[in-house]
């Protein structure tokens, strides 16, 4: 403390100002810094030198041979004070020009406009941009038909009519003025042609490849385009394409609609309805000639309004009272099949099947005219099993029955193919064995009851 006042002992360049230490440097052109009691920076400036309040630095004397420029002042026997927007000995230097704004590079410049008070770095070399996040300049040139701009660091090109940008230069791009917009696609040229143009491909055999918008319409509901130098038209739903122009048809879902042209009419829809739909008003509504539990039998069916429809059946079939085609049974006719056959009614037809036990005449021979003939199962020698049976054909069946001296066996078999039986003289030994065996088992059991009785008493 001096005096009652704080006193601060300062590291050198900092010197005391309100009772802290500050920064005070007046550059190289000075012997002493320091502020005064109202906290003023006060420069001691070496001979032909003096304070310039506006920078707070030592520079050259300003007089009349050295005068200050853009609207400074030269106050007597002192440096420049200069406006705020320039710095320097002479205020010749714009502040936004200050060393290092645009790099220190030699092929950039800085460039201040007066009047507008703005800056701007360029760069010395033409086809060339300034980076201002590198602060450098890089190469920036698409070419004669074009200008070149930097956007976020990326290269931009800009280019005159009928060119376009092609990997970074402005390449010619024509599909037609006022027909379509031209652009490269991976070094290929595309046409985005304008409404009623369509883009056209024409390719040579040495690989020459051009494109332009050529005249190309539908009409308002259908696009058009060309395949193989040929015009197409897209259609929208419900509508189809007919002489290069998309025309309402639409027979709904359940249809296919085709175009023809009828005199004095013009264009007419023809719908081609799915089975079990018909054609009313331009659309295919459901119409059903099948009968109940039965489908697809081919019949026709014929819309006169919602309510009113005929049918027209067939073969096999017959429209009965409520317009539904109704089977006929074939197999009512007697005489629908040949003798020995069983006729099966089939939904709009009819089979004739050989009876169990008989087969056709002859393998391609109509059962339902010939007929069908008894099978001789006998024919096979080895058809019953046994040896002791022999086979008896009958119509549509057989049997294997005993033969001579023989008797059958008990047992009753479904299939005759398994009959057997015994020879006769067999039948009177087991009856003298088994009568043996019998009353042999009841003498031992007489004998049994008389030796228990007596052992009791």
């Amino acid at each position: 403390m001096k005096g009652g006042n704080k006193a601060c002992d300062c590291l050198s360049p900092y010197k005391q100002r309100s009772g802290k230490c500050e920064w005070c440097d007046c550059g190289v052109n000075s012997y002493q810094c320091s502020f005064n009691e109202s906290g003023e920076k006060q420069c001691q400036c070496i001979e032909g030198f003096g304070m310039s309040k506006s920078v707070g630095e030592c520079f050259e004397l300003c007089d009349a041979a050295h005068p200050c420029q853009n609207g400074g002042t030269c106050p007597e026997g002192g440096a420049c004070d200069c406006p705020d927007d320039y710095m320097g000995a002479w205020c010749e230097i714009p502040k936004w020009c200050v060393p290092g704004r645009c790099g220190y590079a030699d092929d950039v410049t800085c460039d201040w406009d007066k009047e507008n008070k703005t800056g701007i770095c360029k760069c010395k070399k033409e086809k060339y941009q300034y980076v201002e996040k590198t602060r450098e300049c890089v190469e920036c040139d698409c070419g004669e038909n074009g200008d070149c701009f930097l956007q976020d660091g990326m290269k931009v090109c800009v280019c005159n009519e009928l060119y376009a940008d092609n990997f970074h230069k402005c390449e010619t791009c024509n599909c037609g003025k006022g027909r379509g917009n031209c652009s490269f696609a991976e070094g290929q040229m595309r046409c985005y042609c304008e409404e009623g143009y369509s883009e056209r491909v024409y390719k040579n055999k040495y690989g020459y490849v051009d494109n332009w918008c050529s005249q190309c319409s539908c009409g308002e509901h259908g696009l058009c385009r060309y395949y193989d130098d040929s015009s197409v038209c897209d259609c929208e739903d419900g509508y189809i394409s007919y002489s290069l122009y998309c025309y309402r048809c639409n027979c709904g879902p359940h249809g296919f609609c085709a175009l023809g042209y009828e005199q004095g009419v013009g264009y007419v829809e023809n719908c081609t309805c799915d089975y079990g739909y018909s054609v009313l008003n331009g659309k295919c509504e459901p119409c059903s000639c099948d009968p109940p539990g039965v489908k697809n039998i081919g019949a026709t069916c014929k819309l006169w309004s919602l309510e009113q429809h005929t049918c027209y059946c067939p073969d096999g079939f017959i429209s009965d009272q409520d317009d539904i085609c109704e089977d006929i049974d074939e197999c009512k006719n007697v005489s629908a099949c040949g003798s020995n056959t069983v006729c099966v009614n089939l939904p709009g037809s009819y089979r004739c099947d050989c009876k169990v036990g008989y087969e056709p005449l002859a393998p391609e021979a109509d059962i339902s005219i010939y007929g069908c003939k008894d099978i001789d199962e006998c024919f096979n020698s080895s058809i019953c099993v046994f040896s002791t049976t022999e086979c008896i054909n009958s119509p549509g069946s057989f049997d294997c029955k005993c033969k001579k001296g023989h008797y059958p066996a008990s047992t009753t078999l479904h299939d005759p193919r398994y009959n057997s039986c015994h020879e006769e003289g067999s039948k009177w030994r087991s009856i003298t064995i088994s009568l043996g065996v019998f009353l042999g088992i009841e003498i031992i059991g007489t004998i049994y009851f008389f030796y228990r009785l007596k052992s009791r008493r």
